[in-house]
């Protein structure tokens, strides 16, 4: 059952980086598609990683602190979502940006956890394998995918909503994460 559980927190860590690097990929298309010229677009959503370098290591000590890490995550990823869709549809791209990047913080050292507070210490190594798989698999399909839906759709926007479609896969995989644990009698860790 390890593979499993594997898979599946790969699965939450790919959703994740996959959704951080459409967005920053494909967000500036939609303010160039709005006037902006090229630099100041990118100025604006590297905004989103700048911040985002701070609020993870600010919500990994978080992360270690709280009692209940499955809910930060869920949190995390749904303000995330609702950042990058407010971003895609709403005025102040550069404050969706920066906020976007503050709310993502506490998931990925709670996602990282997972494994490591689930499955035995001899069990690491190949879980880990599995997981990175599953990381880089995920990060190499989506981008593809992002150009896809900007081709078959024409708006510019269409990408940044399939990365907030992705941070959503991130709640789904830790809720099939902890049915998984839960079946394979493994204790849970948060």
């Amino acid at each position: 059952m390890e593979w499993k559980l594997a898979l599946i927190a790969g699965l939450a860590w790919a959703a994740l980086n996959a959704a951080l690097f459409v967005f920053v990929s494909f967000a500036p298309g939609v303010l160039i598609a709005g006037g902006v010229s090229v630099g100041p677009a990118g100025v604006v959503v590297s905004l989103a990683l700048w911040t985002t370098l701070v609020s993870m290591t600010l919500g990994g000590y978080l992360a270690d602190r709280v009692k209940r890490r499955d809910r930060l995550i869920v949190l995390s990823s749904l303000a995330a979502a609702g950042c990058m869709g407010a971003y895609a549809t709403l005025p102040m791209p550069w404050l969706w940006c920066v906020l976007g990047g503050l709310v993502l913080g506490p998931a990925p050292g709670g996602i990282m956890a997972l494994l490591p507070g689930t499955l035995r210490p001899d069990r690491l190594s190949i879980a880990f394998g599995i997981y990175y798989s599953v990381l880089y698999a995920g990060v190499a399909v989506a981008q593809p995918l992002a150009g896809f839906f900007l081709d078959i759709s024409g708006h510019p926007a269409m990408p940044v909503w399939f990365a907030a479609v992705l941070m959503l896969l991130v709640i789904v995989s830790l809720a099939v994460f902890r049915r998984v644990q839960k079946s394979t009698s493994v204790p849970a860790s948060a």
